[in-house]
Formats: structure tokens, sequence, C-alpha cells
């Protein structure tokens, strides 16, 4: 990945990831939680993928995180079937910390 052609595919793999696993989660996911895939991030031998996620309510969070866990698998084969030109990495999911951190700064500013 050491070209800037490289870096591009992942930037766009990135992205297709992130629409299609949000695709995903709006399809699979019952309705206790909402589940948003914030962003993810593909590993530099591209063998990786980590999709990032918030949940509200946060209570279910825990929920969310093993939902998508049992999911990733499901959730990599619906990408592998639209993204056709690319291998989609393994998939792994996470809470997105930085997201959650943004969001309580956020409401204390408008407090």
């Amino acid at each position: 990945m050491a070209t800037h052609e490289g870096r591009d595919k992942y930037d766009r793999l990135n992205m297709l990831v992130k629409q299609y696993a949000g695709q995903y989660v709006s399809r699979e996911a019952g309705n206790t939680a909402l589940i948003t895939i914030t962003r993810s991030t593909i590993s530099p031998d591209g063998k990786k993928c980590m999709v990032y996620f918030t949940a509200l309510p946060v209570d279910k969070e825990n929920a969310a995180l093993g939902f998508l866990k049992r999911h990733r698998g499901d959730m990599r084969d619906y990408i592998e079937s639209i993204v056709r030109t690319q291998n989609v990495p393994f998939i792994d999911v996470a809470v997105d910390e930085g997201e959650k951190n943004y969001q309580r700064i956020d409401g204390l500013l408008k407090q």
C-alpha cells in the first residue's frame, strides 16, 4: 500500500464498507436500539477491517455490540455480494468511543 493508488483503493473500500454495513444493520437489526455505523478502517495489509458504531439508547450498546459481533460474517457476505470488484477483508466491530466523546462534549456545550 505504499503507492497513492493503493491508498485510494483502501479509501474507496472504507467508504463502501461503511455504507453497506449501515444498510445491512438498518435491514437486519431490530428496533430496540438505533445502531449507526460511523466509520471503518482497513489494516495496512488489507486483510482486516474495523467497523465502528454508536448505539442509542446508550444502555443498549452492549446488546448492539453482541448483535454486530454475531453478524460479522453475514455483514461481510452482504458487502461482498455488492462490492464484487474488491476483496472485502475480515470484519470486526467496535464502539466508536471518539464519536461518543464528541457527542458528550457537544451536549455539554449546548447547555
